[in-house]
């Protein structure tokens, strides 16, 4: 006997420990997880997330993040450093009882009283965490509206779109997906572009006067510069590039639309220099095409994007 640990409300229901033996994590009967420290006993966090008891906790081998199950007929999955919540696993229709982590930490297995046994597989997809925070939140207002008896918020965006409403002058509305009202996920799409854009320029800034700095020194004084590690290893181009690939297709235009002209500006830039090197022409033609149709009247006037319209169709043939 070594620690008494005292601190749920309700009793403690399921319980396991990292590989390393430095932190507990416990799940009671009180909705909650407590992170607990194995030195001396003290409550790192209490984690709050689930709607129901907790019925079993799993550790991913070798690292502090950890499943846990619950009566409301969820699977989360925590970050025991950082104490974020990373994913929540919807798909059983009733309590889960138990989970089950595999030795390579590839997926765990989860049991409940819908009887079923369901899979959940680790893939190679980003996730963000506040992205997965906004969808939740949206679950959560939307089950609100639900039992208010009226219909949820997406459900109504989904029938307006589809009905197709008219104006009151009898104007046909526009059917384009990027006249559908901005939701919370595609102004954060907006910002990521807009940060990778930001870090683009400050980085070919660095290059620049680096660069500078280095002219005057002998070949063998010369320094290499070092890559930034925010880029992931790529030019910033081809960050640009990676940033749209991880924005969905579905959110892509709606996030566009959030950019100011300044940034949209630096995007257009970034993509005739990416068309030009024939680099994920597809996807670059579709952003630059929305993006000249939609700002079409401020592109006109700004004498300095003319060059860049000229130069375009060279490598994209717009219909």
């Amino acid at each position: 006997f070594f620690l008494s640990l005292y601190g749920h409300k309700l009793p403690a229901l399921a319980v396991d420990a990292s590989d390393d033996d430095t932190i507990l994590a416990s799940g009671g009967a009180d909705k909650t997880i407590k992170i607990w420290g194995l030195d001396f006993g003290d409550t790192h966090r209490t984690l709050h997330g689930h709607s129901d008891s907790i019925t079993d906790i799993r550790f991913v081998r070798r690292t502090h993040n950890f499943f846990s199950s619950s009566k409301d007929g969820t699977v989360r999955y925590w970050d025991g450093d950082r104490f974020d919540q990373i994913l929540l696993l919807n798909g059983h229709t009733a309590e889960v009882n138990c989970l089950g982590m595999s030795h390579t930490g590839g997926f765990v297995l989860s049991g409940g009283m819908d009887r079923q046994i369901r899979v959940w597989e680790r893939t190679k997809d980003i996730v963000f965490l506040q992205e997965e925070r906004e969808r939740e939140l949206e679950q959560i207002f939307d089950k609100v509206d639900g039992g208010k008896g009226g219909e949820s918020t997406s459900a109504l965006l989904r029938r307006r779109d589809d009905d197709g409403e008219e104006d009151n002058d009898g104007e046909e509305q526009p059917h384009s997906e990027a006249a559908v009202k901005r939701s919370l996920l595609s102004v954060s799409s907006g910002d990521r572009i807009m940060e990778a854009i930001e870090t683009a320029d400050q980085e070919i800034k660095d290059i620049a006067t680096f660069n500078r700095s280095q002219e005057d020194k002998l070949e063998k004084d010369r320094k290499q510069r070092m890559p930034n590690p925010l880029l992931l290893g790529f030019e910033p181009p081809q960050y640009i590039l990676w940033i749209l690939r991880s924005v969905k297709s579905a959110e892509l235009e709606q996030s566009l639309m959030v950019l100011p002209f300044g940034h949209m500006e630096r995007l257009i830039h970034y993509l005739i220099i990416l068309l030009r090197s024939g680099r994920g022409v597809e996807i670059c033609s579709k952003v630059a095409v929305f993006l000249i149709k939609t700002h079409q009247s401020q592109v006109s006037f700004v004498w300095y994007f003319r060059p860049c319209c000229l130069s375009k169709p060279k490598k994209v043939q717009c219909g």
